[in-house]
C-alpha cells in the first residue's frame, strides 16, 4: 500500500478494497456452468416467453429452449461453434433430462434425439 509523503501508512478505512482472488475450489469449470444454466429455472420460464417462429419461412426443427441454451452456452465457451460441438457431445442427454425435470415431459418431447446443426442455429 502507497504511503503518504511522509512515509506512513495509510488507515484502514482508508485503504482502496482489494479484488478477491478465486481459489481453485471457488472455480467453476466449464461442464459445471452449463449443468448451472441447465437447473436455472427462470431459464425455462424465459424461453416460454421468447416471440413464436413466423409463418413465413422453413419450421423450426427445435423449440426455442435449445436456442435460448446455445445462446447462453456462448459465453462460458466463447463460440458458436464450439458451444454447438459441446452440446452436441455429451450436454444434449443432459439438456433432454433437464428439459422434462424443468418444463415437463410434452416440452421434452418436442426435442429431436440429435442436437441442432450450427446452421440451423444461424437460421433461427
Amino acid at each position: 500500500m502507497p504511503d503518504d509523503i511522509f512515509g506512513d501508512p495509510l488507515p484502514p478505512s482508508e485503504r482502496p478494497a482489494r479484488k478477491h482472488q478465486l481459489a481453485d475450489h471457488d472455480q467453476r469449470t466449464p461442464d459445471q456452468r452449463i449443468d448451472d444454466i441447465l437447473n436455472y429455472p427462470l431459464f425455462y420460464e424465459l424461453a416460454e416467453i421468447l416471440p413464436p417462429p413466423s409463418s413465413v419461412g422453413c419450421p423450426r426443427g427445435y423449440p426455442p429452449v435449445t436456442y435460448l441454451l446455445i445462446a447462453a452456452m456462448m459465453t462460458v465457451t466463447g463460440s458458436k461453434r464450439s458451444a454447438l460441438g459441446t452440446l452436441s457431445s455429451s450436454q444434449w442427454r443432459s439438456l433432454r433430462a433437464a428439459v422434462r425435470r424443468h418444463a415437463g415431459r410434452r416440452a421434452a418431447i418436442l426435442l429431436p434425439t440429435h442436437a441442432p446443426s450450427r446452421h440451423q442455429y444461424l437460421y433461427v
